[in-house]
């Protein structure tokens, strides 16, 4: 039963990215030019500035572009692989600006298994593949955790409490890690794959997001 309903997710996805593109031709998503998802003068705002907050790399904030908050969550919840590519092209240039070790590893925030089946991607992976240096397939979800969009900061904390684990034979002592996650709101996301990370043994580890809600 739950095959049968992976199987339809996935054929919807298909269907929608189909209707997308008829429907809704694809033009910039910060000022509607057509021909691209964001013109060279939109994708040159969103490259410029960037933050870092703590040891975590903040491409933009949903003030600073607002838009971005509806294509994260249409990327995420409405199947938009397409737009992992200018989406981690976005965080590919802040990377770079950032980061100049040659000796990093990429580490995307896991999806518990349930849901990776349900949705057949992880956003966070999607993005990793687009910002270059090699991906460490290294972390797992311990247990299926509720949404964080849906909670409050209490309740964000809380909610991924111990929710990362390492999966058998990591070995990432001698690496730089950054770990990619789609949004900044608390940092507990990030937090928390760095406390597994640490029990490993990894002394130094970053992260970064394309957006910040704060």
């Amino acid at each position: 039963m739950l095959e049968c309903g992976v199987m339809i997710v996935k054929l919807f996805a298909k269907i929608n990215v189909f209707l997308l593109e008829i429907l809704f031709p694809r033009e910039c998503l910060g000022c509607g030019r057509p021909g691209t998802y964001f013109c060279g003068v939109c994708a040159e705002k969103l490259c410029t500035g960037g933050r870092r907050k703590e040891n975590i790399v903040i491409c933009k904030s949903f003030d600073e572009a607002p838009y971005l908050k509806p294509v994260i969550h249409h990327f995420k919840y409405h199947f938009a692989v397409d737009l992992a590519r200018p989406l981690g092209g976005i965080m590919r240039h802040h990377f770079k600006k950032y980061f100049k070790s040659d000796n990093i590893v990429l580490v995307p925030v896991p999806l518990h298994k349930k849901r990776l089946r349900m949705r057949s991607f992880n956003q966070s992976e999607l993005l990793a593949r687009e910002i270059g240096p090699p991906i460490a397939d290294v972390l797992k979800r311990t247990r299926d955790t509720k949404p964080q969009a849906k909670l409050g900061r209490a309740d964000r904390l809380k909610n991924l409490t111990d929710a990362f684990g390492l999966k058998p034979g990591t070995n990432l002592e001698d690496k730089v890690v950054v770990i990619v996650d789609d949004v900044y709101t608390t940092g507990s996301t990030i937090k928390e794959c760095e406390r597994a990370l640490r029990n490993a043994g990894v002394r130094e580890i970053y992260g970064i997001v394309i957006a910040s809600g704060c």
